[in-house]
């Protein structure tokens, strides 16, 4: 049976461990197989690794939360393992911790909240994936309308091909400023059927343009605790909203400390706070005072 698949004395040097083989673990780890890599995949659940049994290079029924079975598994001779645990909160959490401290030099982890993301990170996980919420936001981009493409990338970047809006047409990108005010900068343009070229600060965009545009991917944790540092407050959430030329703006709900009055000059120092610790472009378009969060 799969569950008696032998540990190797050597694995390849470029094998990856796949731990939890649900729907995005297996789908990984066939794509992984897809594409030439080895994979040593790991589920607790007997029904699962049976299906995959000849699948996949191996496939062992384990506890993933026990360092000495991972151990046995030759798990710490690799230099990458995708922890693809989700639901089970705490087996996500114990098995990330376990790869970390098997000396894997890439631990890949999938979160399913901003929560559970920061947990990982802190018990080590050198890369946190969300792909239910990364594919909800690229597909929510894209059905919004004017996007036409949207990637991420690791460092905080993100690119948009977008229709230009309706603020940037028939003037130079010089004088429609859009840098210095929303924080952003149009790098390539596309007009009819021509291919893209550089943009340029003289470049003047005009109706029936495609354009792409480059701006930092801020996550809602770092602006909430930039908020959270001004004196004032006791609490702070952020949601991105649909906007016109960033695609989306930062939207903060602020709950104040007790005794504190929230005023319009208030909102104003917590922006400029928020501009002096992380960026311009992470100026909260909107700032609501509530009650409770």
């Amino acid at each position: 049976m799969a569950r008696n698949t032998p540990r190797s004395t050597s694995r390849p040097k470029g094998a990856v461990a796949v731990i939890g083989l649900g729907r995005f673990g297996k789908s990984l780890a066939l794509e992984l197989m897809a594409g030439g890599t080895e994979v040593l995949g790991v589920d607790a659940d007997p029904r699962t690794v049976q299906s995959l049994a000849g699948r996949l290079t191996h496939v062992v029924e384990a506890d993933s939360t026990n360092e000495e079975a991972m151990r046995q598994l030759g798990v710490h001779e690799l230099e990458r393992a995708v922890i693809g645990v989700g639901t089970d909160l705490e087996a996500s959490i114990l098995s990330t911790s376990v790869a970390v401290n098997l000396g894997v030099r890439e631990v890949w982890a999938k979160a399913i909240s901003q929560a559970h993301a920061r947990i990982l990170a802190q018990v080590g996980a050198h890369h946190v994936v969300r792909p239910e919420h990364d594919m909800g936001k690229r597909v929510a981009h894209l059905v919004g309308g004017r996007m036409l493409d949207y990637i991420e990338l690791d460092d905080g970047y993100a690119f948009v091909k977008t229709k230009p809006p309706k603020v940037i047409l028939n003037k130079s990108l010089r004088d429609s400023d859009v840098r210095q005010a929303f924080g952003i900068t149009v790098v390539g343009i596309k007009r009819g059927t021509r291919a893209f070229t550089y943009a340029t600060p003289d470049t003047v965009v005009v109706p029936g343009d495609v354009i792409i545009v480059s701006g930092h991917n801020l996550g809602t944790a770092e602006i909430e605790g930039a908020i959270g540092r001004y004196p004032a407050v006791a609490e702070a959430a952020v949601v991105g909203y649909p906007h016109e030329i960033k695609g989306n703006a930062i939207y903060a709900f602020v709950t104040l400390r007790t005794g504190e009055t929230a005023t319009e000059e208030m909102k104003g120092e917590i922006i400029k706070a928020v501009r002096n610790d992380i960026g311009p472009h992470a100026t909260p378009e909107k700032i609501q005072f509530t009650d409770g969060l």
